[in-house]
């Protein structure tokens, strides 16, 4: 039996899998599938179907340090680490400043059930999205996005086009 373990994001599965990275890697699945158990078990009982949510969350986490040390010992030069993390962290920053913002303003709605939910639905998409774009449109990752947002389209949205062209110096 073969069991393909998928629990983190997938770039670094795929660096992980792509570089044939089996053999350094072969028990972390098997000690998050345990820890993962033993906090269903745990917290199942005490906050219910959250607790196995929470419990999965809690397993990853638990067990990421393991990736992101084997990934630059084996894959990567032990020198991007530092750069890795502290990107990293800048992404969690960001994150939990647009959950804080989308949080803080949907607890302010209080409407009908149907029309609550539309509302902080929207909130939320808005919200976020502005949060993100604040944060990162200045990072050259998101010129690059765009510039290949382009490339998929054959340049038919004028602004990424002209981004392109700068990009290329004309």
């Amino acid at each position: 039996m073969r069991i393909k373990a998928t629990t983190h994001s997938p770039k670094k599965i795929a660096y992980k899998d792509a570089s044939g990275m089996w053999h350094e890697d072969r028990f972390r699945p098997l000690v998050e599938a345990g820890i993962n158990l033993f906090l269903n078990l745990l917290l199942v009982r005490y906050i219910g179907l959250y607790g196995i949510v929470l419990s999965t969350i809690l397993s990853m986490l638990a067990v990421a340090p393991w990736l992101i040390h084997n990934l630059f010992r084996v894959i990567f030069d032990k020198s991007c680490v530092r750069p890795f993390l502290k990107r990293l962290g800048y992404y969690v920053f960001v994150s939990a400043v647009a959950v804080v913002i989308s949080y803080s303003i949907c607890t302010c709605i209080h409407l009908p059930l149907v029309y609550t939910v539309l509302i902080r639905l929207v909130v939320c998409m808005i919200c976020t999205n502005l949060v993100l774009f604040a944060f990162y449109f200045k990072l050259p990752e998101f010129r690059q996005c765009l510039i290949l947002l382009d490339r998929m389209t054959n340049g038919k949205i004028g602004i990424f086009h002209r981004l392109r062209m700068n990009d290329n110096g004309e």
